[in-house]
């Protein structure tokens, strides 16, 4: 059942790597995409990350070069708590420059749209008919369980909305599934209605189409405009 690779190629350019943190290299990436294209017959998707200096279009054009199905373009965050956080906090690194990551976006949106690909959402882009149905369930508020270390599953119904984060220990995900113990591995959060509206609500502006008026109206008794 498993029809799509998603491939974390971040950028095709070493000083991009080296800024970010990146433990790989653009031989090692290019090399990887081959071999999967050559022994792959199903659809692939990149990620890249965009915006981090001016050549932000080199790194798409080289993407588009391999045909992938799908692209999701990311601007760079500074997570609290990495490495980059802190060589950005002490001034060894800059962080991203907002109007840079703004200009970027745009350029490559009119990029893969030349090329084929249309932008479904903030930070997606694919060619006809290969949308990921995974994501958009996270957007569209769908059920859907994540399996394995970090993984979280949301689970939603008429009278009960929570979300399950699994643990990120690898030994207290094994010990709790071999001691069958699984409650042991995951902390479970329980949504309320007006959080699961909130979350409706933004996850549903993330997408060109836009929040699904009849399905908000089912499920919070009113359209968005309404409220």
């Amino acid at each position: 059942g498993i029809n799509r690779l998603s491939l974390g190629v971040q950028s095709f350019n070493a000083d991009i790597l080296q800024k970010t943190g990146r433990a790989c290299y653009p031989a090692n990436m290019s090399e990887a995409v081959s071999n999967i294209k050559n022994k792959w017959n199903h659809q692939i998707s990149f990620d890249v990350i965009s915006g981090i200096d001016n050549t932000y279009l080199e790194d798409v054009k080289k993407a588009i070069s391999f045909s992938p199905d799908h692209l999701s373009i990311y601007q760079l965050t500074v997570e609290d708590n990495s490495i980059l956080h802190e060589q950005v906090s002490k001034g060894l690194k800059k962080a991203p420059d907002e109007q840079l990551q703004a200009d970027a976006i745009s350029e490559i949106n009119n990029l893969l749209s030349i090329n084929g690909y249309k932008r479904y959402e903030i930070s997606n882009f694919s060619k006809q008919g290969f949308n990921c149905k995974h994501n958009l369930r996270y957007w569209n508020m769908q059920p859907y369980i994540g399996v394995g270390p970090t993984a979280v599953s949301s689970i939603y119904s008429d009278s009960k909305n929570y979300r399950q984060t699994n643990t990120a220990d690898l030994e207290l995900y094994m010990s709790s599934i071999e001691s069958n113990h699984p409650e042991e591995m995951y902390e479970t959060e329980e949504l309320s209605k007006f959080d699961f509206l909130l979350e409706h609500f933004i996850m549903g502006t993330r997408l060109t189409a836009g929040i699904d008026k009849e399905i908000f109206k089912t499920r919070f008794g009113a359209a968005p405009i309404d409220l």
